[in-house]
């Protein structure tokens, strides 16, 4: 079920005054039930059910799954249309998938399970994550908010950035790093 979370700050007045408002706009909206923590305990009660789901995703794999885990961020006002499109494609694919993200910010998560023992299963995740980031790079996004361009997104940062600014990032690797033992093969090619 679709969730959002808020996470309020302020004077005690200030912050009634916010779930006041928040709460009119969900109902106004036909959104659900609107829960807010009352003390510190019910609030990481709520909390653990968002730092929580990638576990609980983990936990429902059987033999053979895996999850595919990726995240884009895009500039504010384009997030509901990438969540929606990518949400829609996750579906077509025909396998479990969850979406979730740091509104405040642009940046959303897929997590999609799969069977690596089922051929071409694989590949549709993959062209999947593909097609989320070319999409967020056309909405003027970027290819990875917080999980990085580790191994996986080296052809991301290159559609994102170009040529030029990679090899003037892989200079700056080869002055600091000439040995490259700091994460090699991360972010770049080792140098052959």
């Amino acid at each position: 079920m679709p969730t959002l979370f808020f996470k309020f700050s302020g004077t005690k007045a200030s912050v009634k005054e916010n779930i006041a408002m928040v709460s009119a706009i969900a109902k106004t909206h036909g959104g659900g039930n609107f829960e807010f923590a009352k003390d510190v305990k019910e609030q990481k009660l709520l909390w653990s059910a968002r730092k929580e789901s990638l576990w609980s995703m983990l936990a429902l794999r059987k033999e053979g799954n895996e999850v595919w885990s990726t995240d884009v961020a895009v500039p504010f006002s384009r997030l509901a249309d990438i969540i929606e499109i990518s949400k829609k494609e996750m579906d077509d694919l025909g396998l479990f998938a969850s979406i979730l993200g740091h509104i405040g910010d642009g940046n959303f998560h897929e997590s999609i399970l799969y069977d690596r023992r089922i051929d071409g299963e694989r590949e549709k995740v993959e062209r999947c994550v593909k097609s989320m980031v070319k999409r967020a790079l056309e909405m003027e996004g970027t290819c990875t908010g917080e999980h990085g361009i580790g191994i996986g997104k080296k052809e991301a940062l290159l559609m994102e950035v170009g040529i030029d600014t990679v090899g003037v990032m892989k200079s700056i690797k080869q002055a600091l790093d000439p040995h490259w033992i700091l994460n090699p093969g991360k972010i770049m090619d080792v140098p052959s």
